[in-house]
């Protein structure tokens, strides 16, 4: 008899519909609860308008995700921000100039893990009790000072261990996402976006430029003020959700923003290298122009619009 020789039969690999949870490592937060950034000054006021700044508490404890706050750089650096670059400290009670100036020193927490903490800045005393904040980002002046290793107010935890390398052109096209890893629907999105074109210039931005791409019609351009993203996570990059900060040995997706799915998947994920990349004091710009868009409520009361600097 004659054996005739047939293909095996091929079946269609078929899976099922995606879900959030095929991906690994997302934070499991019970309840994302919220930590309240507070000005001392104005202890006759209700609880509520003593909040300059309320950011989600998406940072974890290394060994116990139900224990979350905020990175105490991160909160402080923000306080730092709004309050016209005055360096400070944060702490959970609500004291007077002289108590804040005869308090035992402490080492800070790694994380703030309570529900208020009040900023005081190092020379806060009865003279300037109502300490004037900051109005808004047009108003902010970058500190220079802050990113030159040589100065005392220098802020070492954003200054990079290295020089950074040269870099040639702009963000290639195939670059991928560098949040994350993905190459479809990549777009280069810009750190200080170009409508902050006056400011960039007025606050003499160009020091850390690179590339001659730049120019006086469009300084903003320089390849150091440019990230290769996700088109979604660019949306959420620009509507202010979340800003690059440094956190250990490298810059690090910090969401001030509550999210279902992005905090949870990005809050904290490395961006190895980005300080090669991208120069730092554009990041901390970035910070403080999604901060401000925060700080409205704060600012709109008129106790407290009496007491900003550099105001109309």
């Amino acid at each position: 008899m004659e054996w005739t020789a047939t293909a095996p039969e091929q079946t269609l690999h078929l899976r099922p519909q995606a879900t959030i949870t095929d991906y690994p490592e997302r934070l499991a937060l019970d309840k994302l609860h919220t930590v309240q950034l507070c000005h001392p000054g104005y202890p006759d006021m209700p609880l509520r308008r003593q909040v300059m700044l309320e950011l989600p508490a998406y940072d974890c404890d290394n060994d116990d995700d139900a224990v979350a706050g905020i990175h105490y750089d991160t909160a402080n650096d923000a306080c730092r921000i709004v309050t016209g670059n005055r360096p400070g400290v944060l702490l959970p009670t609500l004291l007077s100039p002289s108590q804040f100036q005869q308090r035992a020193q402490a080492a800070s927490p790694q994380i703030l893990t309570g529900h208020r903490y009040y900023f005081y800045p190092l020379d806060w005393s009865d003279a300037n009790l109502q300490y004037p904040v900051c109005p808004s980002f047009s108003r902010w002046g970058f500190d220079h000072d802050a990113f030159d290793p040589n100065s005392p107010k220098a802020m070492q935890h954003w200054i990079p261990s290295h020089p950074q390398p040269k870099k040639t052109g702009e963000v290639p096209s195939s670059a991928a996402c560098r949040l994350s890893g993905f190459r479809d629907a990549r777009e280069s999105a810009l750190i200080i976006p170009r409508e902050q074109k006056d400011w960039f210039v007025r606050n003499d931005m160009d020091l850390y430029w690179q590339s001659s791409e730049a120019s006086a019609t469009n300084p903003t351009a320089d390849v150091r003020n440019q990230v290769s993203m996700r088109r979604d996570l660019r949306k959420s990059f620009e509507d202010s959700e979340f800003v690059f900060l440094p956190k250990g040995s490298d810059f690090r997706i910090h969401f001030l923003h509550p999210t279902f799915d992005f905090g949870p998947l990005f809050h904290n994920r490395a961006v190895s290298a980005l300080a090669d990349d991208v120069a730092p004091a554009f990041l901390y710009a970035r910070f403080a122009l999604a901060l401000f868009a925060r700080f409205y409520r704060f600012v709109s009361h008129a106790s407290i619009r009496r007491h900003t600097w550099n105001d109309e």
